[in-house]
């Protein structure tokens, strides 16, 4: 059974990515792993031993403050009773805890939530950035006030650079959850368009999935992330999947928006950032093909 871990820092904030992990995981029978990382400062005359006793401790306090929150969140869901865990894991460094801990567990994605506007660190916090930049797991990003709902459509935005090894990673995801799926391209006036409908019957083919083909036209008076949101706009109950480069800044130079108004997008959205492969990654595979 695939395992979806949610991150919580113990805040209202962070229920919101409990509550859409729970409903992800209703759709696709996974399991949802509610992890909490704490930490515990080491003084320099604690021995090994005394320092393990705290962690140890300090660990139970977490517990037991966690646990209602959870019982608290999935009655609210009425999903009761389900697959879960509860897990509190040492890092002094929360980024690497999360990540260790999904490594471990073998995640499929980790999902965590986001906090309101302002500039990037303030909207997506620290934390949340981070896993961004170095994640190898998808990670479901939830605005802290999102309405939970089923998700019923996949809007997989594409650069088309390497689209057929990213569209394999959005279909592995996509397929539990029955929901249709869009691969859209925000394209030039002098970009190639192929012919769609033919693009579609081989892509179905492929992938043994139904997969919708848009080309939408790239108005250079709005901003790229504009662009894109004017394609969400119309859908309903949508989650917009985006590759990142994972090369320290790349994050934030895709989804830093250049207005208040863009910025407000991001923070209402639910998205989901996959890693996109290396360049060189991808030029030995069309070597091979």
């Amino acid at each position: 059974m695939e395992k979806i871990v949610v991150t919580t820092d113990l805040s209202a904030n962070s229920r919101a990515a409990m509550r859409f992990a729970i409903q992800l995981a209703a759709q696709c029978n996974a399991q949802v792993v509610f992890l909490h990382v704490h930490q515990v400062l080491r003084t320099s005359f604690w021995s090994d031993e005394l320092y393990a006793q705290y962690i140890a401790h300090h660990k139970e306090n977490v517990l037991e403050e966690l646990q209602p929150i959870v019982r608290s969140v999935c009655r609210s869901m009425n999903r009761t009773p389900f697959h879960f865990e509860i897990a509190v894991h040492h890092n002094l460094d929360v980024t690497d805890g999360i990540l260790e801990y999904a490594a471990d567990c073998d995640a499929s994605c980790i999902c965590i939530s986001t906090r309101g506007a302002g500039n990037i660190r303030k909207l997506f916090g620290t934390y949340t950035a981070a896993l961004l930049e170095r994640s190898k797991h998808a990670v479901v990003c939830v605005p802290a006030r999102q309405r939970i709902y089923p998700v019923a459509h996949i809007m997989y935005a594409s650069d088309m650079k390497d689209y057929m090894y990213e569209l394999l990673e959005v279909v592995n995801f996509t397929r539990p959850l029955q929901a249709k799926l869009t691969l859209f391209h925000i394209a030039y006036d002098y970009e190639f368009r192929p012919e769609l409908s033919v693009m579609e019957a081989q892509l179905k083919k492929q992938l043994d999935y139904p997969v919708r083909v848009t080309y939408c036209e790239r108005d250079t008076n709005h901003s790229l992330t504009e662009d894109i949101e004017a394609q969400l706009k119309p859908v309903r109950q949508a989650v917009l999947v985006l590759f990142s480069e994972q090369r320290k800044g790349m994050v934030e130079k895709l989804l830093v928006p250049g207005s208040a108004r863009e910025l407000s997008f991001h923070a209402r959205q639910v998205f989901i950032s996959f890693p996109k492969r290396h360049v060189t990654q991808q030029k030995l595979t069309r070597k091979r093909n």
